[in-house]
């Protein structure tokens, strides 16, 4: 009997942890999180873009287009923000909310690199700092769950596995006698 009481404790708490990560799944709230990084990243993306192709459509030499190609690509403003649109990615595709805390940084970094086109990446430092917060609160409550479930295992673990443990304990105080006698 009580063999059957631990097994249906067991299923019980196992059908627990389904409806839990079933309830997560669902969250509407997952999905707003990710939204706000999408958005970031699709303003980004059309924002380079439209970067490149006003550079490519200045129409000159192709000396002076080379070395101001490579002074352009090279300044600070651009790197930081082809690393901010990195991270966002990063951050849009895994769902980590670090990443989206890196990508508010250097959004902010280009931001003071070229004050004068601030206006052109505020949005996206704005909406991934909210995808972090977001993110990060999500990820807590998800470890909090985490934490819940593995105490849960802890208990019902022990109870299933006691006469193997008893067994392999009793089979390493001979091993641990047998060598002390030699």
């Amino acid at each position: 009997m009580p063999d059957t009481e631990k097994a249906q404790s067991a299923a019980g708490s196992a059908k627990e942890k389904k409806e839990i990560k079933a309830t997560s799944i669902r969250n509407p709230n997952v999905i707003s999180d990710r939204v706000l990084s999408v958005v970031a990243f699709i303003i980004t993306t059309a924002y380079l873009i439209g970067l490149l192709l006003d550079f490519i459509a200045e129409g000159m030499s192709y000396d002076i287009f080379v070395v101001q190609t490579t002074a352009y690509f090279l300044s600070p403003m651009f790197i930081a923000l082809v690393v901010a649109y990195l991270m966002n990615a990063l951050a849009t595709f895994q769902g980590k909310s670090w990443w989206n805390l890196i990508s508010s940084v250097m959004y902010i970094v280009t931001m003071v690199t070229l004050p004068e086109l601030w206006f052109c990446v505020v949005l996206q430092c704005i909406l991934t700092f909210l995808s972090f917060f977001r993110m990060r609160n999500r990820e807590v409550k998800q470890a909090e769950v985490e934490v819940v479930e593995a105490a849960a295992d802890a208990q019902a673990t022990p109870l299933v596995n006691t006469p193997n443990k008893q067994m392999e304990e009793l089979v390493d105080k001979k091993d641990e006698e047998a060598e002390a006698q030699h």
